[in-house]
């Protein structure tokens, strides 16, 4: 009551949370000698389950919910990643903010590694780069676009949350919305915003400014119907050319002046390795059969 009324604040607030943490450590002390947990009708003391490490109530939570559902979790979700990091209830959410803002860094700097492992967790990572056709998961969304696109429908975002979020899948809004975002930046999906404004990956570095939250902004989605963008961007990679040409639309007329120019560069590549060929197979060669090092033409050994 004086901390509230503003007497001697700071010294009641510290006193409180000491009092408060002290209480805590206590608590958890003792539910991990003397609690318990029932499952599946059968009473388990807390401290006969494999220990873990426990810092705080959150973490006893979520290692026993781990320990005792893991095998119902396993058999009604089959597909679900087996996620290289942790995640939490606690963590999931900044996690996969962190995620979305590093693929559009990703473009300077590389992808860091935690968007790389959550990406590969959902089979949608693959030799350094982006890859849509090796994620079950990633191939499910695109199909179902796909087909709705080819009926004239828009595909709402909630169907998709819900389908993923089923059996076998099992998946949290925020990985669904990690999946969606790369699928954007790469230019696989379009975005459709409440009042038909389309987000393509050209604006994906301006509508994430406020990462994962802008997410929930979106209405429907449907495919890339301009440009094979992610195909594109492949052959981009592949040449060696900056992919993000292609990704952003005010930039493809420069992108088509690159790949121009790598052409003109291939081609001369090819004829410097023609005349090298011609010359190679024009001059006659030392047979190595005859004593004398006779000097005989390519046409006569491949006869």
């Amino acid at each position: 009551q004086l901390a509230r009324a503003g007497e001697h604040r700071k010294t009641f607030e510290s006193i409180a949370k000491r009092e408060a943490d002290e209480f805590k450590g206590n608590y958890l002390a003792w539910l991990i000698q003397a609690g318990y947990v029932v499952h599946g009708g059968v009473k388990r003391a807390i401290k006969e389950v494999p220990a873990g490490r426990y810092g705080t109530l959150q973490d006893l939570l979520d290692h026993l919910k781990s320990h005792f559902l893991e095998d119902y979790f396993a058999e009604q979700y089959p597909q679900y990643p087996a996620m290289k990091r942790l995640l939490s209830a606690r963590n999931i959410n900044s996690e996969m903010h962190q995620a979305i803002l590093a693929l559009d860094r990703g473009t300077l700097f590389g992808l860091d590694q935690n968007a790389q492992s959550y990406l590969e967790s959902l089979g949608a990572w693959k030799e350094g780069r982006f890859d849509a056709q090796g994620s079950t998961i990633a191939s499910h969304v695109l199909d179902t676009v796909t087909a709705n696109d080819k009926e004239g429908r828009l595909t709402a975002m909630d169907d998709v949350l819900a389908d993923l979020a089923a059996r076998p899948f099992g998946l949290q809004r925020e990985l669904v919305y990690l999946l969606l975002a790369a699928l954007l930046y790469n230019g696989e999906l379009v975005f459709v915003r409440q009042g038909g404004q389309r987000l393509y990956a050209s604006d994906f570095g301006e509508f994430f400014k406020r990462g994962m939250a802008a997410l929930e902004e979106v209405r429907y989605l449907e495919g890339e119907r301009e440009l094979p963008v992610a195909r594109l961007v492949a052959l981009f990679e592949a040449l060696g050319l900056q992919p993000g040409l292609m990704r952003d639309k005010a930039s493809r007329a420069e992108a088509v002046k690159a790949l121009h120019g790598k052409a003109l560069a291939l081609k001369d590549d090819l004829e410097v390795v023609r005349r090298g060929m011609s010359e190679c197979l024009r001059d006659p060669i030392s047979d190595p059969s005859t004593s004398s090092g006779q000097r005989i033409p390519w046409s006569q050994i491949q006869a």
